[in-house]
């Protein structure tokens, strides 16, 4: 799943749940110009 919030223009979010259970959850993607 990946979320974006209207806040936070440069972030995505990105939720992983597969894998090793200390890798999963929610990853911020920092992104820019």
């Amino acid at each position: 799943m990946i979320r974006f919030d209207q806040e936070r223009m440069n972030e995505l979010y990105l939720y992983q749940d597969t894998g090793d259970l200390a890798e999963q959850g929610f990853k911020t993607i920092l992104t820019g110009p």
